[in-house]
Formats: structure tokens, sequence, C-alpha cells
């Protein structure tokens, strides 16, 4: 596969507080080049700390934390998101559904890249949904990475033995 080309749109559900994280309902469309196949996800994506009633109903997590150890803890607390991602300065660790699976990402460009954090997290999201390996989402991910604002972005996977599920795949 070449890769994916991905179109996302974000709607925010609850624009967060001083004390709060935005909620926001995300929609992407993954086309596969290479087949012409399409993917629709819609999930939602929580920044912690956030309020108790949204938490529970982020399908995506992401916040403030450091090392695999961060977003394990935060996915046993959160058993129903299928991603969940800590991040601090230019390192994010992703985790990927039950199995645990761990990638961290280093951008290298300048500035915060949290909100390139949110996305890559979102499209983790949808590229579980299309069905696609964990193990092939690092190296797509730098292209993706490559087109934000923090243009220089790398991944290690921290396990290569995952297998994962489909989470409400549609097929357009």
């Amino acid at each position: 596969m070449t890769g994916l080309v991905a179109v996302t749109l974000c709607t925010a559900v609850s624009p967060g507080t001083s004390a709060y994280g935005p909620v926001h309902r995300v929609r992407t469309v993954l086309l596969n080049p290479d087949t012409g196949a399409r993917t629709v996800d819609e999930h939602v994506r929580v920044r912690l700390p956030a309020p108790k009633r949204w938490s529970p109903l982020g399908d995506v997590l992401i916040g403030h934390g450091t090392g695999p150890s961060g977003v394990t803890e935060t996915a046993a607390a959160h058993p129903g998101a299928l991603v969940v991602a800590a991040h601090r300065g230019s390192r994010c660790w992703l985790r990927f559904g039950p199995d645990g699976t761990v990638i961290e990402f280093e951008s290298r460009g300048a500035g915060e890249p949290a909100e390139e954090w949110a996305a890559v997290a979102s499209l983790a999201h949808s590229w579980l949904v299309a069905g696609l390996s964990v193990g092939g989402f690092g190296s797509s991910a730098r292209l993706w990475c490559s087109d934000s604002p923090s243009p220089n972005c790398r991944s290690r996977c921290r396990e290569d033995s995952a297998s994962s599920e489909r989470d409400r795949p549609t097929e357009v």
C-alpha cells in the first residue's frame, strides 16, 4: 500500500473551559488509493481532564502525561476508549485498543504540537476502524505529521504483536 488519503472534520460538542478540555465529534474518511476502498469513521474525541459525563463517552482520549505507563493507566480507567494518547511537549504516546500496543511519536518541528497529537490520535482510531494493522500505523502517521505545522514526526512501535479489531466500521 502506498498510503492512505484522510479527510477529517471536527465539530466542537463542548468547547472546554479553563478547567476542562474540549470535546469534539470527529468524522474521518479514509481512501486507499491502491484499491479505491473508502472507510468512514465517526467518533468522540475528549481532551482530558474532562467533566465526568464526557470522559466515559470518549472513543479517543488525549491528555498530558508521559510514557507508556501514562496511557496504560488512562486506558484502564476508561475501558471504552479505543485510542488513548498522552503527550508532553514534542513527544506523544498512543495506546491502541484492548491489546495495549503503544506507539511513541516525536515531533521535531518548532512550536507546541498539542493539536497535532489530537489529530494523530483521531487518525489512529480511523485506522483501526478501517481494519488496518496497528503495526503499519507508525510509518503512515509520519506522512500525516509531515503536512502539519510541526513537519518532522517520527514513530517507534513498543509492541509489534498487536491485532486490531474493527470498531463499528462503515464502508461507503
